[in-house]
């Protein structure tokens, strides 16, 4: 997963009716297949960690798993996606992955497209949102710090041997969130999601 946390404010100034807004986030459409399959190869370098083409169409035919797009000055520079998973305790959600164009780098792309999967999660019910991030990856872990997740657990080689993940979830009310340490259910609800998504490609 790449998040890159930024703080910059939105200041779009006097714009002209016929420019694109300097910051857009939008839901993406199958239109948008061969635009994600291009950010994909733009935002990772490593083939392994870039979704495929087949498992882009498989989100995006997944009523639970809303698919963002982020513009900057009407162009495509980053994506975010996202699951929602109904099971018998309530409705819960992962950050599947948010991916920021180099070019877009410190604009704030990251953290807009994080708000918007978890006002469409909160939508949904979700009374719990979950992701995985490299343990290496501070700017990602920084940005969901300050979102008001928190760690969970350890996800030893789950990005391959020597590769380890963390876990993070943030509870609805994320004035508890400080209140609240790692519960076992947290820890064995990110596996469960992990599991699901390395098994079924997060696609319905």
């Amino acid at each position: 997963m790449h998040g890159h946390a930024n703080g910059n404010n939105d200041s779009n100034g006097l714009r002209g009716n016929d420019e694109p807004p300097e910051h857009l986030i939008r839901p993406a459409s199958m239109s948008d297949l061969d635009l994600l399959v291009r950010l994909e190869a733009a935002c990772f370098s490593q083939a392994e960690d870039r979704f495929s083409r087949r498992r882009i169409r498989g989100l995006l035919l997944n009523h639970r798993a809303p698919v963002y797009v982020y513009e900057h000055d009407g162009r495509a520079m980053g994506n975010a996606v996202g699951l929602i998973r109904q099971h018998t305790s309530g409705v819960s959600a992962r950050i599947y992955s948010v991916a920021v164009h180099p070019e877009a780098r410190g604009l704030g792309a990251g953290r807009r497209l994080a708000e918007s999967l978890l006002t469409r999660f909160s939508e949904a019910g979700a009374r719990r949102t979950y992701l995985e991030v490299r343990v290496e990856n501070t700017p990602a872990i920084s940005l969901y710090v300050s979102l008001g997740f928190r760690q969970v657990c350890m996800l030893r080689d789950y990005y391959g041997p020597g590769q380890h993940g963390l876990s993070f979830c943030r509870p609805l009310d994320i004035g508890d969130a400080a209140l609240l340490g790692p519960t076992l259910f947290d820890q064995l609800e990110a596996k469960s999601l992990s599991k699901a998504v390395t098994e079924h490609g997060g696609a319905g």
